[in-house]
């Protein structure tokens, strides 16, 4: 367990909720403090915040599908350069795996 620990540890200096100087205690759960850092990442903007703007929170899947939808546009966009639209297919290729795409 003491293994994990560290890894957490580890996490938490690079997030930056401990101190790079902060020394390693053995037996304190540094996975506790990792998780609740997750959570505040993760958490949407506050109440306060949310009212004075007019843009919802989308979720991944939702912002999967406008990028595809935006990359076939430019894909099948004639004016855009030949090149341009090879390399906007490839990358929609290589962010979006095919499993994923169009499902909700």
């Amino acid at each position: 367990m003491s293994d994990r620990q560290k890894d957490d540890f580890e996490q938490l200096v690079v997030l930056g909720k401990l101190p790079r100087d902060h020394i390693f205690k053995e037996g304190y759960d540094y996975s506790t403090d990792l998780k609740q850092a997750h959570r505040e990442a993760d958490k949407p903007i506050g109440a306060a915040s949310k009212k004075k703007s007019s843009q919802s929170l989308l979720s991944t899947a939702e912002v999967l599908q406008a990028l595809e939808l935006k990359a076939l546009e430019i894909t099948r966009d004639k004016t855009i350069s030949a090149t341009q639209r090879l390399i906007h297919c490839v990358l929609m290729q290589v962010s979006i795996p095919m499993g994923s795409r169009m499902q909700n």
